[in-house]
């Protein structure tokens, strides 16, 4: 079981590759540029400053550097923006393949946006920039030496302007690595904590951790587990992409707050006995969508909380994925999604009701009626 768990974990990283990497390949249609092959003079001719917006200081290939500059006699056509590698050996520079004004402002700043090449791999691995202890400058990197630095460089008014600012080159998929790897242990670490304590659950890490002291899969924890790893593994993604941490809008943390309620909720109803003759019950997936342990029923008022939840947490990751932020959560999806859960919290304070079963007739007994058992009234179960 463990072996093809990891075939299909490394099938599902396989495939964002391909996708993602295919992608940032096809942003290479730029040639070189023979103004970004000029030796690089580090001049500024009048008051002009050239600044790079801190939060674009990291940026992986395909993403946008934002700077502006400002000052007198400033010629914004005909603007360079050039990347090469801040390491010994790097003789390569790469114009931007596209270069935007962000304004149109005429009062001396200007602002814009350039798209980080294709450029190839880093001549030093991560491994070698961490071991460069003697300080020989062989390559530069940021953060724990896991992103290399790149020379910036900005050309304009007919190389008057020739500057260059220290620029971090990130990975789209060693950043979505390092996420799906936080998830992982944080994962894990609870599944740890789950067995030291006696949580009741079989194999499933994810079961031990969603499961109730009676031995029922919870589907409030299920929901409030699911956000905090998804906006968790965002933050570590765009962290590890950009160097800043991600913007949680209100609508993200409108869903964090029904689901902390729903959680809140669940505990108050009175606990059923989760234990026959000092044996614990297991808990199980269909615990999600089922009414009742007793009842062979399922409970659409958790299928519909269930749906919605998955759909929105699969837009969230994919909008993550694409541009690095947070989606604002339209007001109709997180008034849905109270209203699920509102359903799914009035449903387990129903009780179901007294119900009356007639047990089979015994061919073999003379009797032909059987007393009627009436069971009690149960509530949903725990979760």
């Amino acid at each position: 079981m463990t072996r093809i768990r990891v075939k299909y974990f490394v099938l599902v990283l396989g495939l964002f590759f391909c996708l993602f990497g295919g992608a940032a390949s096809a942003q290479n249609a730029a040639l070189p540029s023979s103004a970004c092959d000029m030796p690089v003079t580090d001049t500024v001719k009048g008051n002009v400053i050239v600044a790079i917006d801190t939060m674009t200081i990291w940026q992986p290939r395909g993403g946008e550097v934002k700077f502006t500059v400002t000052g007198p006699g400033f010629d914004p056509e005909g603007m360079i923006a050039c990347f090469r590698w801040e390491e010994s050996g790097s003789t390569v520079a790469m114009p931007s393949p596209a270069i935007r004004r962000v304004n149109n402002d005429t009062q001396g700043t200007f602002a814009f946006a350039a798209t980080v090449p294709n450029m190839s791999p880093p001549k030093y691995w991560w491994l070698d920039r961490a071991m460069d202890f003697a300080g020989n400058r062989k390559s530069a990197s940021t953060g724990l030496w896991v992103v290399p630095l790149a020379d910036f460089r900005v050309i304009a008014n007919s190389g008057q302007i020739d500057v260059t600012h220290p620029l971090g080159i990130t990975s789209v998929g060693f950043s979505f690595l390092i996420a799906v790897l936080v998830v992982l242990i944080a994962a894990t670490a609870l599944h740890l904590f789950g067995v030291s304590r006696g949580v009741p659950g079989r194999n499933s890490p994810l079961l031990k951790i969603i499961a109730t002291r009676d031995g029922y899969a919870s589907l409030s924890q299920l929901q409030i587990v699911l956000w905090s790893f998804v906006v968790g593994a965002s933050a570590v993604y765009v962290m590890a992409l950009s160097g800043n941490l991600i913007i949680i809008t209100n609508g993200t943390l409108v869903l964090l707050g029904i689901s902390g309620i729903a959680v809140v909720g669940a505990q108050v109803q009175p606990q059923q006995g989760g234990s026959v003759q000092g044996q614990t019950r297991k808990p199980q997936w269909s615990d999600l969508v089922i009414a009742a342990d007793d009842q062979n029923e399922i409970d659409v008022t958790r299928v519909q909380m269930l749906f919605f939840t998955v759909i929105v947490a699969l837009f969230v990751i994919l909008r993550v994925l694409s541009s690095g932020s947070i989606p604002e959560i339209p007001e109709g999806y997180q008034l849905l999604m109270g209203i699920s859960n509102g359903v799914y919290l009035t449903a387990k304070f129903v009780p179901s009701g007294n119900r009356t079963q007639a047990p089979p007739n015994n061919p073999g007994s003379s009797n032909s009626q059987a007393p009627s058992v009436t069971t009690s009234q149960t509530l949903g179960p725990p979760g």
